[in-house]
């Protein structure tokens, strides 16, 4: 599952396809040494999405595509593209969340 945070610290999540094996495993090593023990956003995240999280500070960029966004606030048929080695958490503009949010 991956989070999305606009610039009001609200909290968007969704599951996500496009991993291959290889790509899951890199990315685990690299997530291994960034976990921390409390999410890393502003508001608090809904029970149902944070059980089982592992939290980890917000300095990776990756790409994501998705058709649109659901009624509850999630993206509608993720998919993963790749790290952005050439961005940084703060090079991010705001994302426009859906209504409601």
């Amino acid at each position: 599952e991956i989070s999305v945070r606009d610039w009001s610290s609200d909290v968007c999540s969704s599951d996500l396809t496009g991993f291959t094996e290889e790509m899951l495993q890199s990315m685990i090593s690299k997530l291994r040494s960034m976990t921390r023990p409390t999410p890393p956003f502003v508001n608090e995240v809904p029970r149902d999405r944070a059980k089982g999280a592992t939290w980890v500070e917000p300095t990776l960029v990756g790409e994501v595509e998705f058709l649109n966004w659901t009624a509850d606030g999630r993206l509608r048929a993720a998919r993963w593209r790749g790290l952005r080695a050439d961005k940084g958490p703060e090079d991010l503009e705001p994302m426009e969340l859906p209504d409601g949010r």
